[in-house]
């Protein structure tokens, strides 16, 4: 999972997940997290949002050509993998209709809140 962020989510079943096409915006919602600098799972409750991004790609992890994000999106139910590099975003997911699907966000604003 994401070895360039200082949180995973590594094994996390998605607990909620919401899609605003209108402005460009992903919110995955856990139950806990990882935390690298502590090295430990804590137990809060958190969201990770993907937002304002100026393009997006999607495509079944089988195939080999990306279309539009929304031809494959689907609602996560397991982040697989993520890395942010040079500001391209990818992500691999299984989703809940049981598919294995890689995004990809270019330039993306991303934040990770958690719940109090």
């Amino acid at each position: 999972m994401p070895n360039n962020f200082d949180y995973t989510f590594d094994d996390e079943v998605v607990s909620k997940f919401s899609y605003d096409s209108l402005n460009n915006r992903i919110e995955v919602y856990f139950s806990r997290y990882f935390d690298k600098k502590m090295n430990k799972f804590i137990e809060t409750p958190c969201c990770w949002i993907i937002e304002k991004w100026e393009k997006a790609y999607g495509k079944l992890s089988s195939e080999e050509k990306f279309d539009d994000l929304e031809e494959q999106l689907g609602i996560f139910s397991l982040l697989l993998s993520v890395e942010l590099r040079e500001n391209i975003l990818s992500i691999t997911a299984s989703t809940l209709d049981n598919r294995y699907i890689d995004l990809v966000f270019e330039n993306p604003v991303i934040s990770f809140l958690k719940e109090a």
